[in-house]
């Protein structure tokens, strides 16, 4: 898999460096940022291929910054995942409505964030 350009909306400290160090491992650029607003800031300046996008954050949710990147035809087929630690039923289908492209549940787990970033790899 060709290096991505990986933007992560990551509130918690902890959380950054684990998710961090698990995608230079595999060989990712990293733009880390810790809440929705930087994120739709961080995506206007630039080249992002995916978005790790955690749900529950201060200023601005990851499901308010998904459906506001979504409401630009430009980001219409930018993966973006959700990142959270509720595995329910309605958070999933929170995350679809929105238009978030899947799920990761924390904790994240190496395999786990290789085959999401497999399966929306465009090599």
């Amino acid at each position: 898999m060709k290096p991505l350009n990986i933007l992560v909306a990551e509130d918690n400290t902890v959380n950054q460096l684990i998710v961090r160090g698990m995608l230079v491992k595999l060989g990712h650029n990293i733009t880390m940022v810790e809440n929705g607003k930087l994120a739709l800031e961080k995506l206007q300046t630039s080249e992002i291929d995916l978005i790790l996008m955690d749900c529950h954050m201060p200023e601005m949710d990851g499901f308010l910054a998904t459906q506001t990147i979504r409401e630009n035809p430009k980001f219409k087929n930018l993966p973006i995942i959700a990142m959270t630690a509720t595995e329910i039923a309605e958070e999933k289908d929170r995350c679809a409505q929105v238009g978030m492209n899947d799920f990761l549940a924390k904790p994240l787990t190496m395999a786990t964030v290789e085959a999401v970033l497999q399966k929306y790899s465009k090599s």
